[in-house]
């Protein structure tokens, strides 16, 4: 299959393949009263080919060429171009607009399949405080907390645990603050918005 396009600055393929930034730093458009268009062609894939393509030529086999992706600037089959003006013009545009035309080829020839960003998961984790009010019987809450929260509860910092129990709320059976640290449970699959520490208490 192939796709036909004019190296100027008005052309559909152009405007879509290159930023505003990159069509105004183009050095040499082809000329436009001289009459051929450019080709790339997905069957003939080695050397980044660019065709030269002039009036009542597409389809046909053996066209002229040049290759990109080592540029010689040599018109490859320049014995089938009718106009020499052409073959003159195409290599102009090759010589001044090399980097432009071989990021075109590589795009056309080696496209990089474009990378899904999937979005974040994380496991959300609850530290769980049982009141150790003998009333209660083991009546507890539980408290969102991140890696870093956990791991600190875990590793049994007295002064850590004791600096957040001071701040967990009452029992609502004892109205005392009389908690003692069991363990931290994870709740499964949650957005990262639903990770935030000292997230609301729940009361079982």
């Amino acid at each position: 299959m192939a796709t036909y396009f004019h190296f100027l600055k008005d052309d559909a393929y152009i405007e879509e393949h290159l930023s505003e930034e990159e069509i105004n730093a183009v050095k040499k458009w082809q000329n436009p009263k001289v009459d051929y268009e450019f080709s790339f062609h997905t069957q003939h894939e080695a050397g980044w080919p660019l065709y030269i393509i002039e009036p009542g030529q597409r389809g046909k086999r053996n066209r002229p060429k040049i290759n990109l992706k080592v540029p010689t600037y040599e018109i490859l089959e320049g014995k089938n171009l009718n106009n020499v003006a052409v073959g003159k013009d195409a290599k102009d545009v090759a010589r001044n607009n090399i980097g432009v035309l071989q990021q075109l080829a590589e795009e056309y020839y080696e496209p990089k399949d474009e990378e899904v960003e999937e979005p974040v998961q994380l496991v959300a984790k609850v530290a769980v405080w049982k009141c150790k009010s003998a009333q209660c019987k083991g009546r507890v809450i539980t408290q969102t907390v991140d890696e870093n929260e956990a791991g600190q509860l875990q590793a049994d910092n007295d002064a850590y645990m004791q600096t957040w129990i001071k701040e967990l709320p009452k029992c609502k059976r004892c109205k005392k603050v009389n908690w003692e640290f069991t363990e931290v449970r994870n709740l499964g699959i949650a957005e990262e918005a639903d990770l935030s520490a000292g997230q609301e208490v729940k009361q079982i």
